[in-house]
């Protein structure tokens, strides 16, 4: 059961907030891995120091997919366990009169700009269902991630052995890390129509990619 307030009991609260920065972190470092491995399939810009360095990137990104790979299970298990949470909590998260409730401390509304991107997010990918959305994006990644970790050494292989890489992430696994996250997020909420302040900037920037 949920702790009090209608909280989530804090193994769980750890779990979600750790897949959010988990896949924070990957997206962050595969762009940057994306930049370094398209200037180094290029002869004109291939500096071959940097191409080496590009393997720490390499090896950290292996270690983020196999985390996130382990840990989408109990993402899955968390979310379907609290279907009616987080239903109710994304459903006053992006009501029209979400910015008119009382303040919470440490916490805001999404703006409305903010609120049409994560429905547009949520109905695009998950036919309006957060739930469905999430479990589904946790049971793909738990699928797909050794499959990302080994294409990630080939591409990596490909340019250390002189060819071309584009080095993108499958846009499937970005969506399916953005549906994780705002799902984790809605479910961090500390109270109706709220989400936390930090949080709330993070989700609205990377929903805003897929939208």
């Amino acid at each position: 059961m949920a702790g009090r307030d209608n909280q989530l009991p804090l193994d769980e609260a750890q779990d979600l907030v750790r897949a959010i920065s988990l896949n924070f972190w990957l997206l962050g470092l595969d762009d940057a891995w994306t930049r370094e491995a398209a200037a180094s399939s290029e002869p004109a810009t291939r500096d071959d120091d940097r191409v080496r360095q590009l393997g720490g990137v390499v090896d950290e990104l292996d270690r983020l997919y196999g985390e996130i790979g382990a840990l989408a299970p109990r993402l899955s298990e968390i979310f379907s366990s609290r279907d009616a949470l987080l239903r109710e909590r994304y459903e006053a998260l992006i009501a029209d009169d979400a910015e008119d409730r009382p303040a919470v401390p440490r916490a805001r509304s999404l703006t409305a700009d903010e609120r049409r991107k994560l429905r547009a997010f949520v109905d695009e990918h998950g036919q309006g269902d957060i739930v469905g959305l999430a479990t589904n994006a946790a049971y793909q990644i738990s699928e797909r991630s050794d499959t990302e970790r080994q294409n990630l050494r080939t591409e990596y292989d490909n340019i250390r052995g002189g060819g071309t890489s584009e080095g993108d992430i499958d846009p499937d696994f970005e969506v399916w890390l953005a549906a994780v996250s705002a799902a984790a997020s809605i479910g961090l909420t500390p109270a109706a129509g709220a989400i936390v302040e930090g949080i709330g900037h993070a989700i609205a920037a990377l929903v805003d990619l897929f939208s």
